[in-house]
């Protein structure tokens, strides 16, 4: 009787010390990265850079990160000749953190694009909050 409940209590302390245990063997880049989904995401890159300047026009798409998994809408928004021209769907990345826009640049070409505007706030966090309206500028070489 001794033997069994000693193996008890040596069950329970090791089921109540694991989880405590492993998670002090986890390597630091295998933590949780906690991220608040109240706050509005930002944007961490874009590609071609904003404020670029010699951009080749053989560059066939624009792609922005963020900081947060984001939902599927989007809003490249802006009109007239400033605006790359769009040559497909934009797409999600995996990770629903970059967004990329096929495009047909010009060469030696100022442009404007938005990301989201007072009417149209479709690049959203996976909570539903709203990236604040960036404009991307960027102009081409060649």
């Amino acid at each position: 009787m001794k033997k069994v409940g000693i193996f008890v209590v040596v069950a329970v302390v090791v089921v109540l010390l694991l989880p405590v245990l492993m998670r002090g063997s986890r390597k630091p880049e295998e933590e949780v990265t906690r991220i608040d989904l109240t706050i509005p995401p930002t944007v961490v890159s874009m590609s071609p850079e904003n404020g670029a300047t010699n951009v080749p026009s053989t560059v066939t798409e624009m792609s922005v990160t963020f900081n947060q998994p984001m939902e599927s809408g989007f809003s490249w928004t802006g009109a007239g000749d400033q605006v790359p021209e769009g040559t497909g769907r934009p797409y999600w990345s995996e990770n629903k953190r970059t967004c990329t826009r096929p495009v047909r640049l010009k060469p030696h070409w100022d442009y404007r694009q938005g990301l989201n505007s007072k009417s149209y706030r479709n690049f959203r966090n996976a909570a539903g909050v709203p990236l604040e309206p960036v404009v991307w500028r960027f102009s081409t070489g060649d």
